[in-house]
């Protein structure tokens, strides 16, 4: 019962430390504003840190910000520091690699909490086609945060796969 006890503190020290009424979902970083994928982790973990009803809030506003057919965003269009589009030299591109470029590899973590929460799955097609594009058989490591969301970086990603290789893996029968 002590790790009960422990466990229960440590959640609600990081709900308040974290979460964002205003903003229906986790902070990055405490006193930022910014809305980026990474509290995607905190609602697909086997044990989530937060109640239902805030891991729902928090998993529709991450698909209405972030999520792509791709993946999901580093960073919401709305927010200042934005980059919808992946090029130019290497210091353009190492800006913009964190600012709203797609990582396919994010799609997973969404899923899970998708369907766990909403008991449907939530799929990614256009990764599935991308089986068929690009570099054959393989999706590549990031994609531009705009439409058309042209494909970026490595033609071929082992975690990008993953990604979509675990969502393929996690879905639930649906009942019938």
């Amino acid at each position: 019962m002590k790790y009960a006890g422990l466990a229960d503190w440590v959640a609600r020290s990081f709900v308040s430390t974290y979460w964002s009424d205003g903003g229906m979902c986790l902070l990055d970083r405490p006193g930022s504003a910014e809305l980026r994928p990474n509290q995607i982790l905190a609602v697909a973990l086997t044990h989530p840190l937060l109640e239902p009803a805030r891991r729902r809030e928090l998993l529709l506003t991450v698909r209405l910000h972030l999520v792509t057919p791709y993946g999901l965003r580093t960073l919401s269009p709305q927010d200042s520091a934005y980059q919808g589009r992946y090029r130019g030299g290497p210091a353009e591109r190492d800006a913009a690699y964190h600012q709203g470029t797609v990582w396919p590899w994010l799609a997973a973590p969404f899923a899970f909490a998708w369907e766990r929460e909403f008991w449907e799955p939530f799929p990614f097609p256009e990764l599935e086609n991308e089986l068929e594009r690009g570099c054959l058989g393989q999706i590549a490591e990031i994609y531009d945060g705009d439409p058309p969301h042209n494909r970026r970086g490595a033609p071929a990603q082992a975690w990008s796969m993953a990604a979509l290789l675990m969502i393929r893996a996690y879905r639930r029968p649906q009942p019938s």
